[in-house]
């Protein structure tokens, strides 16, 4: 089983974003946008209660897992980002996506794969703040919302992570499907900063 899931993490993919639309972010000045949408996601469900559930996973991941809301903890090359009381994504880069999967299956938890369903586009720059304001509704003072949090919320009407790495850099996560949508939206929006 593991053989078959290390196969089909090799096949080509595809990226969710036109390659008209990747060359328009091209062409910001101020701010940068990037599609990191192989990076390895996986969700992982349990009871944040059991013991033998939270060992298994720090000895094969070395994650703790977050227990609050906006919560992100990391080991090494794996983040955990804290979706639900019982939920968890767990996020790595495109080439630790199998030694993440082989970890999980390890551990024997229910845990399944979203790299190919989940987008994640990185936005960079001074202007990147307000450029999120422009369709958020989230209080973005440090103090509400301090850097290495990832929150739930709506962006131009449509469900996603923030993950706010600093001050003015954040990852965007979102269901492939409104993939295109939010990357143009976040070009149509930082065209008032292209200068």
């Amino acid at each position: 089983m593991l053989n078959i899931a290390s196969k089909s993490m090799q096949a080509q993919r595809i990226g969710p974003i036109p390659t008209r639309l990747l060359q328009q972010s091209s062409n910001l000045k101020t701010l940068k946008l990037s599609d990191q949408s192989f990076r390895g996601k996986f969700i992982l469900w349990g009871n944040p209660e059991d013991s033998h559930f939270t060992d298994a996973v720090f000895t094969a991941t070395g994650l703790t897992l977050p227990q609050q809301s906006g919560e992100v903890t990391q080991a090494g090359a794996f983040r955990a980002i804290w979706a639900n009381p019982q939920r968890w994504y767990l996020i790595c880069e495109e080439q630790e996506e199998a030694t993440l999967a082989n970890k999980l299956a390890q551990s024997g938890q229910v845990y399944m794969s979203v790299t190919d369903g989940q987008c994640c586009f990185h936005l960079q720059g001074q202007a990147s703040v307000d450029l999120l304001k422009k369709g958020c509704s989230l209080n973005f003072s440090e103090t509400t919302f301090p850097p290495e949090q990832c929150l739930q919320t709506r962006l131009a009407i449509t469900k996603v992570f923030l993950h706010r790495h600093s001050v003015d850099s954040f990852d965007i996560y979102v269901e492939r499907s409104y993939s295109e949508y939010i990357w143009s939206w976040l070009l149509d929006a930082a065209k008032e900063y292209n200068h």
